[in-house]
């Protein structure tokens, strides 16, 4: 007698109940829930509340975080006098140092000999009308000068032989590299009263041509104010983030270029709500809390931020996710050196490096009191302080 065709469905479904399909859809299950587990991990965001924690204090060893520290004395010659306002990139080989004060930019090998400067500032071709920050192409080997006055890139080699001037379509002050792009904000990211197609963050090629664009993440036109606080860009695992000063959140930026909340840092709740600047009562700007820069690695989080006029530095510690402000024996803000008896060792506000370590900046009349450095002279170019984080 023929099976029906119902028959022979109930058939093939019993075969589908054999040991080895048991084990391919047990599998399949387990595969499933791991991808959703992954996914949802890497989603979530996770609060950090700075503001709960501003008197929360902690005498700090840099041996707690650190396992060594280097002091590089910046050779003093004409060619590369510099004033106390830098940018520092440790890039390992070279140090690439930019003078915001007169805004000239310079290399340095690993042990602080000069070895060139890096354009001028000018109106000729190869020159740029201003620039405050610049950014290292570490695959490359490349360094981006950033003008925010002209909206341009202007690109060197190592050695300062100028390459190319690059378009931007926004003002910014900082950039940073993805996926063998350039990635860069808008500064008016948070004017949307008379502009309502804000866009806030923009991928372009290395010739700037824009890839994609993100829109503005800010929503409510109380917060179209001036800002005094800029975005910033960190590295981490690969992975760029990236934070303004409007939210709260620390956005992760994936490989198709969207971004997504990691951590909500806590300023204060109703009181991290903008006003209009108010330039004649100082005090009250200063008790807002501006977060600038964030080091991550898989054992800390270090939050570098200004508070009443200082910069501070809270120090997350991954393995239970507790936080504390890290000072020193008089309460001032920043590690003990306990590894070279040097001075205290405060990390610098904005990327120091992509390697996984932490930049200090010390002058030389500072470093003078301690038997570290030989032969130093008071007025001498400043120290750099490399530590290597555990």
């Amino acid at each position: 007698m023929r099976c029906c065709p119902i028959e022979r469905a109930i058939d093939w479904l019993k075969s589908l109940l054999c040991e080895p399909y048991i084990i391919y859809a047990m599998k399949k299950i387990l595969y499933l829930f791991i991808s959703i587990f992954i996914i949802s991990e890497g989603f979530s965001q996770r609060k950090i509340d700075l503001y709960g924690n501003l008197n929360n204090t902690k005498t700090t060893p840099l041996s707690m975080v650190a396992k060594n520290i280097k002091y590089i004395p910046l050779e003093t010659k004409n060619e590369c006098l510099m004033s106390a306002e830098l940018q520092i990139y440790y890039e390992g080989s070279f140090i690439f140092v930019g003078d915001q004060k007169t805004q000239s930019f310079y290399r340095f090998d690993s042990e602080g000999k000069f070895l060139n400067k890096i354009g001028n500032k000018g109106n000729a071709p190869s020159e740029y009308p201003d620039a405050l920050f610049f950014q290292i192409d570490n695959t490359e080997r490349k360094i981006y000068v950033v003008s925010s006055q002209s909206r341009c890139l202007y690109k060197y080699e190592y050695n300062g032989t100028f390459i190319e001037k690059i378009p931007m379509k926004a003002t910014s002050w900082t950039i940073d590299f993805f996926n063998n792009n350039i990635v860069y904000y808008n500064f008016q990211y948070n004017r949307i009263k008379r502009k309502k197609d804000v866009f806030e963050l923009f991928q372009a090629d290395k010739n700037g041509k824009v890839l994609n664009k993100i829109p503005t993440t800010v929503k409510d036109e109380k917060d179209d104010v001036l800002l005094f606080d800029l975005p910033f860009f960190y590295s981490y695992n690969n992975q760029l983030f990236y934070k303004n000063a409007v939210q709260p959140y620390v956005f992760r930026i994936d490989n198709v270029f969207k971004i997504n909340p990691v951590y909500e840092i806590v300023t204060g709740g109703l009181k991290n709500k903008h006003e209009p600047e108010d330039y004649k009562n100082l005090k009250k700007y200063a008790d807002k809390i501006g977060v600038r820069n964030i080091f991550e690695n898989q054992h800390y989080l270090l939050i570098t931020y200004v508070y009443k006029d200082k910069f501070r530095y809270l120090l997350g510690y991954k393995a239970n996710w507790t936080f504390n402000n890290v000072v020193d024996n008089t309460n001032e803000s920043g590690f003990i050196d306990d590894l070279k008896n040097g001075p205290r060792f405060m990390p610098v506000n904005h990327i120091g490096s992509k390697l996984n370590c932490l930049i200090s900046i010390v002058s030389a009349e500072d470093m003078s009191e301690y038997n570290i450095i030989k032969n130093l002279n008071t007025d001498d170019n400043p120290i750099i302080a490399v530590a290597f984080i555990k």
